[in-house]
């Protein structure tokens, strides 16, 4: 796979100078307007609506190939206990369909969800993907994105070039992030809505969290936010984000194309 320009001293998610739009799971979480998440179709709409990245999660199986699926089981089975070709993994895209559908210009977000079958196994699920990236190529912008730092530096192992995000949780302390990020030569930390506080956090929460904002700036780390509503977007646009990955592709489009503070 030839390996894309190394985006650290850059920026990956600002296009035209203003935030990029993520759908999350493609159109959305869920099903959305008749679109399941994680599917061709979702990410196909999402492009129409307005998406300039979508996001995906991987998922190994126990055969070592991966599918499009967010939680760890599907109908009460563990998916990396299941063969890819098993009647409840028929109706998931492969990792191999989504890069061979996907349109060229679309930027990806590939959130690696590691699984305990990585521990023992001699693939890990980041090995299992970077075979799967070197046979197709995409030309695809690409971001890897992982909860997990140890895949985070499996994929740099293969991958030096390779942009990657440090994903956090909600409520997870913004200044923690970036340091993580910092330390792991990441492009991008990924924090959930609520690390960037609320319009009645206390003066000193919006102290740390401007201090974190602007190491975030001085260190040229990008930051996605997810999980934010349309409510929610004028103000993250006033601290300045760079990307949001969301369920509302369309409106959230439409308030970074018209907010002042996005131009």
């Amino acid at each position: 796979m030839p390996q894309p320009p190394r985006t650290s001293y850059g920026r990956i998610f600002r296009s035209n100078g203003r935030p990029s739009v993520i759908g999350h799971r493609g159109l959305g979480s869920g099903i959305r307007d008749g679109h399941t998440e994680n599917t061709l179709p979702s990410i196909r709409a999402a492009t129409e609506a307005g998406a300039d990245w979508v996001e995906i999660d991987i998922r190994r199986t126990t055969d070592d190939r991966l599918v499009l699926h967010h939680d760890s089981m599907i109908e009460g089975q563990v998916i990396a206990e299941l063969d890819a070709d098993s009647p409840n993994l028929q109706r998931l895209a492969t990792f191999e369909e989504f890069l061979a559908g996907v349109p060229a210009h679309l930027g990806l977000d590939i959130e690696i969800k590691p699984d305990l079958a990585d521990a023992d196994k001699p693939e890990s699920t980041v090995d299992l993907m970077v075979d799967v990236l070197n046979a197709h190529s995409p030309s695809n912008p690409i971001v890897f994105t992982s909860f997990d730092t140890g895949s985070l530096q499996r994929v740099r192992s293969h991958l030096p070039q390779a942009a990657i995000g440090f994903l956090t949780w909600a409520r997870y302390p913004l200044e923690f992030a970036v340091i993580t990020a910092a330390q792991l030569e990441a492009e991008a930390v990924c924090v959930h809505v609520s690390s960037l506080g609320t319009p009645h956090s206390s003066s000193i929460k919006r102290q740390e969290i401007g201090r974190a904002l602007g190491t975030c700036k001085q260190l040229n780390i990008d930051l996605m936010v997810w999980g934010a509503k349309p409510d929610d977007v004028p103000r993250l646009l006033e601290q300045g984000v760079d990307a949001l990955t969301v369920d509302h592709v369309q409106e959230t489009r439409r308030l970074i194309d018209t907010h002042p503070a996005a131009r």
